[in-house]
């Protein structure tokens, strides 16, 4: 797989000299007539690209070489970041092992704890070989630190909420203090005024497998306008066959972001949530076809499959059948309109359908059930009735 490490450089202007590609291809899904609220939303949206500044340097450096003034940027802020990292866990660890001492019975040595690996134990996703796998290292841990394993799930989710505590104290520290975070906090500022730090933290730790991309609704407090953070640590990324689908399938979400939602999505209570990806991701596959051979990053549609494509099999007539309409009410957040087309209680049960589809896959992604093929074909001909209705009932 091909990677243009020159656009990986420089992504804004990379991302600037391509949306005139992707442009076309929105006014032609979503038709000129809808011209200027995608532009607008385009506008609106900040694609912020950055990541911790020594991976950065692990990844980018010696592409970077071609240019002085770039590859000092990335050693100065990866070398100020790794020490202010290293000063922030000094400085906020402390209560978290004096907890861990007082739990595990300790007197002295405490900071040894700090070996230990509860987690899997709070960690509902993983099957029980892997659990038994985990906890067979927590028991060796344990053993080797003379101390005897906890099992108590409230003193565990204790340790735990210390943990997170202490990371997140650390994570701030650096994001104000360091010189990558002074960086990326003007940029995000610039565009929608004085968000909090904490709120600009929030973003790039919303950035979690299986999502490593995310697309955040802001409310800029500077014009009052509705706005996306489009987060994609691109330096992440970089191993990834699909970089440039990926990228596609969230920019469709900042496009579709408006007062109401995130396209078919209802923001607020997370209602159609998954119907919503599979709309979304059912364009962006479209999106990279149409763009083949025009890279961004990197395409590599050998290996492009994801959790929401797993679904297809199951429901994608519905959305091949109902892409322009589905389109119109994605850009424009017309929860009332779609549930008046399709019926409240028949997408409900479709979105219920797809969340539990979607668990097992994220649990197995080789999960295939032909009958329950035959139950999303059910599925999708009550809501193509029920749309069939509604129009007749409006001509």
């Amino acid at each position: 797989m091909a990677v243009n490490y020159e656009n990986a450089l420089y992504p804004e202007e990379a991302v600037l000299d391509y949306q005139e590609n992707l442009l076309d291809i929105y006014i032609e899904d979503y038709g000129e007539e809808h011209r200027d609220i995608i532009e607008e939303r385009l506008r609106n949206t900040l694609c912020l690209f950055d990541v911790d500044p020594v991976e950065t340097v692990v990844k980018l450096y010696e592409h970077a070489k071609g240019d002085a003034k770039l590859a000092k940027r990335m050693t100065d802020e990866a070398c100020n970041f790794s020490r202010l990292q290293s000063r922030a866990i000094r400085k906020f660890r402390k209560p978290y092992i004096d907890l861990l001492s007082s739990t595990f019975n300790v007197r002295r040595g405490a900071k040894k704890l700090l070996e230990l690996d509860y987690s899997f134990l709070l960690d509902e996703t993983l099957s029980e070989e892997d659990k038994a796998i985990f906890d067979a290292e927590y028991r060796r841990t344990c053993k080797r630190l003379r101390v005897s394993p906890i099992y108590n799930i409230e003193t565990i989710k204790a340790l735990n909420s210390t943990m997170e505590m202490l990371k997140k104290n650390c994570d701030l520290y650096v994001l104000e203090k360091s010189l990558w975070g002074k960086r990326v906090t003007a940029k995000v500022r610039e565009k929608f005024g004085r968000l909090s730090t904490f709120e600009i933290l929030s973003i790039f730790q919303s950035a979690t497998y299986p999502n490593l991309a995310t697309t955040t609704q802001v409310l800029s407090n500077t014009d009052e306008n509705v706005g996306s953070i489009l987060y994609f640590p691109l330096v992440s990324l970089l191993d990834v066959g699909d970089i440039d689908h990926n990228f596609f399938h969230e920019l469709r979400h900042a496009v579709e972001t408006g007062d109401n939602g995130c396209g078919l999505k209802i923001i607020h209570d997370e209602l159609y949530r998954l119907i919503n990806e599979v709309h979304t991701e059912e364009n962006a596959v479209n999106d990279l076809s149409r763009l083949q051979g025009k890279i961004l990053w990197a395409q590599d549609e050998a290996n492009l499959n994801n959790s929401y494509q797993n679904l297809f099999s199951y429901v994608l007539d519905f959305f091949q059948d109902n892409r322009d309409l589905l389109n119109y009410l994605a850009l424009y957040n017309d929860a009332e309109l779609f549930e008046s087309i399709f019926g409240v209680s028949d997408l409900m049960q479709l979105e219920f359908f797809l969340k539990d589809l979607h668990e097992k896959i994220m649990q197995d992604e080789d999960f295939y059930d032909s009958s329950e093929v035959v139950r999303g074909k059910k599925l999708i001909k009550k809501l193509d009735d029920n749309a069939y209705s509604y129009f007749r009932s409006i001509d």
